[in-house]
């Protein structure tokens, strides 16, 4: 696989990997990465999914592999922006002290004093977590810096981080923060200084399975309630008005001038805050009216945990109600926004004419930036906001109104995503990157890479000739430390009883194998009903039962891992990404195959794009994502040489259809059994006697 990559390195080409579990893939890539770096001083950008890699990329494999090769490099991992404090925010609010709670007086305290020995001064170097409310006043954001215009910009923590990383040889970031990197490319204002990663033309991308629903997210525009609500906050507050940039700026007046401007007094305490008020009644109505529609016009589909409408085109196009609730909703919050806008360009303009002396110009020109950012903001959002209360006729895009059903503050946001992101991917990342090698341990269907190349643009002619492809299998004995077992008396998913069913063959697989299970589920709700059908009916082995949401991921892991008769109940997340080596977890319980769930708008509309082409949306889309996660599901179980266990679905779709067996293809190759219960059971005794 080294070899592989050296050669994609030389070749200025794109490297498609499947490296199976054992087959020590990040020393695969890390070793050329470093050992070009060293020839050419020229930097690679390593991107993971998951904060495990990146720890495990920064405190163990690096440090390891510089020692063995001997060589001094510098490795950077990449934070964004917002991860940062702006000394800039901290030192106006510093001024305005009088007007802060004492609590948030004494947060500035502390943050000056941090500011003065911090070395990197982001949020993983404070002891002690800040008040959100807080950090939100004081962290840096792309809309209210002044990048070399600031007066700070040489001690800037962002900006040294980021001189830092191009400094840097290796550069550790996740995906998230690439694909807002590549995102920013696209904005008609971009230049070099204002992106978030330094220039780079290799790349590593590794869990790169993940890599099309990051960037589906990340290219997608959200507008929410709360956001918009906030936003306007930042401009004036009733709750909390001498805290609001207004009344900051109404504060300095009143000390810098013997009387403020009649005019000007009657803008800062009458029109705008009357003007800002109707504006975030109009944001609630308009919200509400979005919801309203959705729970009267459309199919309402709920979990535990959130509520998701698809928007159609056509329904509301046609529906009186969206046209004279939400579209007449939007236009005149619209209308009164602009309104709001242009009384606090008055105000600013105003204020700029009543200040006499250079020194008063200066402090309030800072204020008039973080006025002008947060206008800029708030209509950078009214631009996505209308686009989903007007959408432009295109069947490469989907519209959906979400809410959480258990949050403490109601919120709502809609949602306009587009269906494809490959010609993004593939003008922004792989046409303009001399080499990029993507790898995972699950990127093939079928053994093939179509459906992955298919989905983010490694397909087309113009870029193909570029593309090598790469299978590496485990070189571990699966034959010998694995079993995968499915029941053959089971009920499928869809019959009433496999609940109950799952319930009580779940408590004789606990026994056999005493412990130490992940149990995998697709939906919050079974896993649910099953921990309490379970935990309540057990007869008290001894066993440690641990669910998901209980605590944080990590804490779950952690305890799991210390316990060796612990039993995980766990839903997607635990499906990847999780590595627990050792007798500790020795019995894979995947409850169903994970096919996502029917009814999520994003899958819906990708589901009748493929139909749209001419694709059958079952096998060209549903089956490789349920293939891959059913991959990931299985490669739980076998994470070194040593460890042995068995693996059982409960689902037998995995023995009676005819994708069943190419899902099993694609499995490592291990001794499979389709056995009824209590023979599967005794199998299991057996196999862990030995």
């Amino acid at each position: 696989m080294a070899q592989a990559i050296v050669k994609a390195y030389q070749d200025r080409g794109i490297l498609l990997v499947e490296a199976a579990t054992g087959v020590g893939k990040s020393w695969a890539y890390l070793i050329p990465a470093i050992l070009f770096a060293v020839k050419h001083r020229e930097m690679t950008v390593i991107s993971t999914h998951t904060i495990a890699l990146q720890e495990q990329l920064l405190r163990k494999d690096i440090p390891l592999l510089l020692k063995l090769l001997n060589v001094d490099l510098q490795v950077t991992l990449a934070k964004g922006m917002g991860n940062y404090l702006c000394l800039k925010k901290l030192e106006e609010l510093s001024l305005e002290r009088d007007l802060l709670s004492e609590i948030e007086q004494k947060e500035i305290d502390r943050l000056e004093e941090f500011a003065k020995t911090a070395i990197e001064g982001s949020t993983t170097e404070m002891k002690v977590p800040l008040e959100e409310a807080v950090w939100e006043k004081v962290s840096a954001e792309r809309f209210s810096c002044l990048y070399t215009e600031c007066p700070h910009f040489k001690r800037c923590f962002f900006f040294r981080a980021r001189k830092l990383a191009q400094d840097s040889q290796v550069l550790i970031v996740n995906h998230h923060l690439l694909a807002l990197d590549l995102m920013a490319r696209l904005r008609p204002d971009f230049s070099e200084e204002k992106s978030l990663l330094p220039k780079f033309s290799k790349v590593v991308v590794d869990e790169a399975h993940h890599l099309e629903s990051i960037a589906l997210d990340v290219f997608a525009h959200k507008v929410d309630r709360l956001e918009l609500v906030r936003l306007l906050g930042r401009l004036y507050s009733d709750h909390q008005p001498t805290k609001s940039r207004l009344g900051m700026i109404k504060s300095l007046l009143s000390s810098s001038l013997h009387r403020i401007p009649p005019q000007l007094l009657t803008y800062l305490e009458v029109e705008i805050p009357v003007q800002k008020r109707l504006v975030t009644t109009l944001v609630e109505e308009l919200f509400s009216a979005l919801e309203q529609f959705c729970q009267e016009e459309l199919v309402v589909e709920s979990s535990t945990d959130e509520r998701r409408w698809r928007l159609r085109q056509e329904k509301t196009e046609s529906s009186l109600f969206w046209k004279e609730k939400v579209e007449e909703c939007f236009t005149i919050f619209h209308q009164e926004w602009n309104r709001l806008r242009m009384l606090m360009e008055d105000v600013r303009n105003k204020v700029a004419e009543a200040l006499v002396s250079e020194s008063e110009k200066e402090l309030f020109s800072s204020h008039f930036t973080l006025l002008e950012s947060t206008l800029e903001a708030i209509a950078w959002k009214l631009e996505h906001l209308e686009l989903g209360v007007f959408p432009k006729e295109t069947q490469q895009r989907v519209r959906w109104v979400h809410k959480p059903l258990q949050s403490v503050m109601e919120n709502v946001t809609l949602v306009d995503a587009t269906l494809d992101v490959s010609k993004h991917l593939k003008q922004l990342l792989f046409a303009a990157k001399e080499t990029v090698v993507l790898c995972s341990a699950t990127l093939t269907t079928q053994g093939e890479f179509s459906f992955i190349k298919k989905q983010i643009g490694l397909d087309e002619i113009d870029i193909a000739h570029r593309v090598q492809e790469k299978t590496y299998v485990s070189p571990f004995d699966y034959q010998k430390n694995a079993l995968f077992l499915v029941p053959v008396d089971f009920p499928y998913p869809h019959e009433p009883s496999f609940l109950t069913e799952s319930i009580n063959f779940l408590k004789e697989l606990i026994r056999a194998s005493q412990g130490g299970c992940f149990l995998l589920f697709t939906s919050y709700e079974m896993l649910q009903a099953c921990y309490k059908g379970i935990i309540c009916s057990m007869d008290k082995p001894k066993v440690t039962y641990l669910k998901q949401g209980d605590m944080a991921r990590g804490l779950l892991l952690e305890e799991f891992k210390k316990t060796e008769d612990a039993v995980l109940f766990a839903t997607s997340s635990f499906w990847e990404g999780v590595d627990v080596a050792g007798k500790a977890l020795r019995c894979v319980v995947l409850v169903k195959i994970p096919f996502k769930v029917p009814t999520d708008p994003l899958f819906q509309a990708m589901s009748e794009k493929v139909a749209q082409e001419g694709g059958d949306p079952f096998t060209d889309y549903s089956l490789p994502l349920a293939f891959l996660q059913f991959k990931q599901g299985f490669g739980r179980l076998i994470r070194t040489g040593k460890d042995r266990g068995c693996v059982i679905c409960l689902d037998k779709r995995v023995m009676t259809k005819s994708y069943g067996a190419l899902m099993r293809k694609g499995l490592p190759p291990c001794p499979t059994f389709f056995l009824p219960r209590q023979e599967l059971l005794q199998k299991m005794h057996h196999f862990y006697e030995k």
